[in-house]
């Protein structure tokens, strides 16, 4: 009895200890030498295990070595390698990285020695554990995968749940690391006991996510076993925060919510949970910024906004690392959003202590590096002074939107631009140390960052270098694209004339290194879509600014073979830019892109390229058979964006006169069009296509104006987000089996956090029975047009067209892309999903028509959510509304346009322009209110 207490009391130490370290799981001990050791050396464990709990890990390191040779001394190998894991995790927590390595070696190499058993491979599956926590922390992402797979195999063996889970989590940190963000979703539902599903369908509007949600609860409750509950709460924080990273940004609170709901107050789970959901608001903040929306409050359960979140963690003091990383997400978003009334010098002063009392680590290292962005926004007296600019120094010092922190606060008097240049120069230093080659590169680059905004070109420029080759050296394609930008832009800033040369070279190498990370984009910018507008998008657009250049400087001296080759290049970025865009727009690789040949498409089709730059409107020109055509139109940015704004202003309200709207219409048609007017001649063209950027999205092309005619009188008119997007084939059958749906009374429903209620739609009975008389077609409306229905109709029988009369929005946020349906809404995702289950998936959707739907106001990319609709539904093309056009006018234009349908089914645009015409021609639907808002998307034969 004596020697199972002894056996007892030690195994609930060690249980104990290594539980608090919340990477490594629980380890079996080897009990059959317990017996012959001394009470002193379980003294030594005790004293060991209250050292690890205080935090004194130098002293529970010297202990636990003792520990080690007792168990050698005794000749237990298995015990003495289990020693060794821990003097791993103690040296690990004092960032004492070289001692770890060697400790974990050691424990690893005794325990592959001894013959296979049971209790080997439970110490052995510890040992990985700690092992993959080391290299995770030395930057080797996939070593640390590989430690924790070999561990998964042995813990399923033994199926211990508490390991598995953990397991799980270290093994999704890794994935994450790696940037596999949905792999490591995939893997935290497993750890969760979710359906396993695939992330862009993990929503919480789902009902079977809301059971699973009330089971997890149920069940947590109903477990005795705090380290369970442990380790669920740990997952289902990760599977948040993962989801906040992958957009799911309502799905994300709901976890985070649920996990705080669960915790014990004061606990690591509890802090990690409020930090989370402080993070998600950020991001939902900034999304509502960007739609024009209004920030949905937090439930007052938790904290009601940003700083209430951070406020909670930061005023903690049992976790420094999350109230490090709470005050430092704040200081961002207070510099971000000019709101400096809660920061000052003590501020600063706390936060800088702070981060000097964490032993090195990788964390520890990236908050320096955090730290020194914000110190030198701060002493340079501007917001987002760090990030990636194309605008000159002088204009970025003479921009409102960027200046002025000094006017909100005092704190930026006594801040120096060394003291940020020290803290980099540490952090590249500590990064080395660790052998972190990612931070490494991280740090010199913005140390390259902060020299050129102070002018000194020589030192950035090497700097820059410095972190371009570390981050080649890893193939890390995610900063390796950031430097080699910032070269290129520090190579202009130089202006010599093999300076260009070499700039054009640079900006092509990152167009490559992005286009090497499409996929996972989303996983590589943490502010997701709005990150990618500061940091992704620049790059395709200078790009195109210099590869456009160059085009006209090999025209310039007649070498046309030189000009169309940059021409074609500048196309096939733009197509690229277009592209990314939509991944962004989904946070994932949504499309297989195919390059096409207009001659192959229509040979009576030009196709008309625009790009918007700060200073200019850059077109390109595409017709069959003829070399590439390249204008630029000397229109600010600024200029442009006020006058689409107008012309959407006119276009939205039908009491306006044409003597108002006209002049805005034919101010774009001269911009736009008159450069390419002679090449376009309607005799020889008949379809012009437009792959459109930015706000030129937001409006309809058939408006421009040349002072005589609308284009849409010359012209069949089409967009496409590009040519590689396309599947040329025209509408050949006749019998076009269709299924219209519509809503026409009002709805109230819930979309995100908000209620919204939707107006009555008179005339969509009528619309229905139109479509119902002229084509094959089964209808549901109102109590019909459920989402389970719909979706079994899909299922049941194979439809040509997808008619829906109905309430929408398109938005630059995929969420926030939906249709209305009597109980709900469909989001874009879900759409895609519905189209994709028809039971014939090898013959596609012809047409989706849109009628009622619009773009969300005030939003500039807008449309980038109908281009997204187009694409992700599979449809061959698709016919929508950018605003929400009069009932009456609607039904004739609907009519209108499958009267043409059946009688000329081979092109679809030519379709759309007779239907539009026909509204045109009548008194009371001249203004484009009635007939310009429907856009065809997509394939226009």
């Amino acid at each position: 009895m004596k020697y199972l207490k002894k056996y007892l009391a030690f195994k609930f130490i060690i249980v104990s200890l290594l539980f608090i370290f919340a990477a490594i799981t629980p380890i079996f001990i080897n009990s059959n030498s317990l017996a012959q050791l001394s009470d002193n050396n379980l003294e030594l464990i005790e004293q060991a295990t209250k050292y690890y709990k205080g935090k004194q890990y130098s002293k529970a390191a010297i202990i636990w070595q003792k520990v080690a040779e007792n168990f050698a001394q005794h000749g237990d190998k298995l015990n003495q390698a289990m020693a060794q894991g821990n003097i791993s995790l103690s040296y690990q927590n004092m960032g004492e990285w070289s001692k770890a390595k060697l400790a974990i070696e050691q424990s690893l190499s005794i325990i592959n020695s001894q013959k296979k058993s049971q209790e080997r491979d439970s110490i052995l599956a510890q040992s990985l554990d700690i092992q993959g926590k080391l290299q995770l922390e030395l930057g080797q992402a996939e070593a640390a995968l590989t430690s924790w797979e070999e561990a998964n195999k042995l813990y399923n063996s033994v199926e211990n749940r508490v390991k598995i889970i953990n397991n799980q989590v270290n093994q999704a940190k890794a994935l994450e690391s790696l940037g596999f963000y949905p792999r490591a979703c995939e893997t935290l539902q497993q750890s969760l006991a979710f359906n396993n599903r695939t992330c862009d369908k993990f929503s919480i509007d789902n009902d079977l996510l809301q059971e699973e949600i009330k089971i997890f609860k149920q069940n947590f409750h109903q477990q005795s076993s705090q380290q369970l509950k442990n380790i669920k709460l740990k997952a289902l924080i990760t599977l948040g925060n993962n989801l906040r990273i992958l957009g799911k940004l309502s799905e994300a609170k709901t976890l985070l919510e649920t996990a705080l709901d669960l915790a014990i107050y004061q606990t690591e789970a509890y802090y990690n949970a409020t930090l989370a959901l402080g993070n998600t608001n950020l991001i939902l903040t900034k999304r509502n910024q960007v739609s024009n929306q209004t920030n949905p409050n937090t439930n007052r359960r938790y904290c009601d906004n940003i700083f209430d979140c951070y406020e909670t963690v930061i005023k903690q003091n049992y976790f420094p690392l999350l109230q490090l990383q709470a005050r430092l997400n704040y200081l961002s978003w207070s510099i971000d959003q000019k709101e400096l009334d809660k920061i000052n010098h003590l501020y600063l002063e706390q936060t800088e202590k702070l981060l000097n009392s964490l032993p090195l680590s990788q964390d520890t290292i990236s908050n320096k590096i955090q730290f020194a962005q914000n110190l030198f926004c701060l002493s340079q007296s501007k917001t987002a002074c760090l990030r990636q600019s194309e605008t000159d120094m002088q204009l970025l010092l003479s921009d409102k939107n960027n200046l002025d922190l000094a006017a909100k606060s005092n704190i930026t008097k006594n801040l120096n631009q060394q003291q940020v240049i020290n803290l980099l120069n540490t952090a590249s230093k500590e990064a080395e140390t660790l052998g972190n080659k990612r931070l490494q590169s991280y740090a010199i680059g913005n140390l390259g960052r902060v020299y050129e905004q102070l002018g000194n070109l020589p030192i950035a420029l090497d700097k820059t270098q410095q972190a371009l080759e570390l981050a080649q050296q890893m193939r890390a394609f995610d900063i390796t694209y950031q430097w080699q930008w910032q070269k290129g832009r520090l190579l202009l800033k130089e202006n010599s004339n093999n300076n260009q040369s070499q700039a054009l070279n640079a900006y092509n190498q990152a167009i490559k290194s992005l286009q090497q990370i499409r996929g996972d984009l989303v996983a590589l910018n943490r502010d997701l879509q709005f990150s990618f507008r500061e940091e992704v998008e620049p790059v395709y657009r200078k790009t195109v600014s210099l590869i456009l250049e160059s085009a006209d400087q090999a025209k310039q001296v007649g070498d046309n073979t030189k000009n169309q080759e940059q021409l074609r290049k500048a196309r096939d970025i733009i197509e690229s830019l277009q592209l990314a865009e939509l991944d962004n727009f989904f946070q994932e690789a949504c499309v297989d892109a195919k390059p096409q040949s207009i001659e192959a498409i229509d040979p009576k089709s030009a196709v008309i390229y625009s790009i918007i730059l700060r200073d200019r409107l850059e077109i390109i020109l595409s017709i069959p058979n003829q070399p590439l055509l390249h204008v630029t139109t000397k229109v600010s940015q600024t200029e442009l964006e006020a006058t689409v704004t107008n012309i959407r202003d006119f276009l939205v309200f039908p009491n306006t006169s044409s003597e108002q709207y006209l002049p805005s219409f034919q101010k774009l048609y001269n911009w736009l069009i008159l450069p390419v007017a002679e090449q376009i001649k309607p005799e020889t063209t008949s379809t012009l296509t437009f792959i459109l950027d930015g706000v030129l999205r937001n409006i309809p092309m058939t408006i421009l104006h040349d002072g005589k005619k609308y284009l849409i009188e010359n012209y069949a008119i089409a967009l496409t987000p590009g040519l590689q997007l396309l599947q040329p084939r025209p509408l050949t059958e006749k019998k076009l089996d269709t299924l219209a749906a519509g809503i026409s009374q009002s709805r109230q429903v819930q979309i995100g956090n908000r209620d919204k209620t939707f107006a009555p739609l008179d005339n969509v009975t009528e619309e229905l029975n139109q479509i119902a008389q002229l084509v094959s077609a089964e209808t549901l409306e109102n109590q019909s047009f459920q989402e389970t229905n719909f979706k079994n109709k899909l299922q049941s029988s194979s439809f040509r067209i997808i008619h829906i009369a109905s309430h929408g929005q398109f938005s630059s946020v995929a969420e926030e892309t939906f249709i209305l349906t009597w109980d709900g809404v469909i989001n874009a995702n879900e759409l895609q999903d519905f189209l994709q289950n028809q039971n014939e998936p090898n013959r596609p959707i012809e047409m989706l028509a849109l009628s009622a739907c619009e773009t969300a106001k005030g939003d500039k990319q807008a449309a980038l959510g109908l281009a997204g609709v187009a694409i992700r539904a599979g449809a061959r093309s698709t016919i929508a509304s950018l605003w929400s056009v009069s009932d009456l006018g609607t039904v004739k234009l609907i009519t209108q346009l499958y009267q043409q349908l059946v009688t000329n089914p081979t092109n679809k645009a030519e379709a759309l322009r007779q239907a539009q015409l026909s509204l045109l021609q009548q008194d009371q639907f001249t203004h484009p209110y009635f007939w310009s808002a429907f856009v065809l998307v997509g394939n226009w034969l």
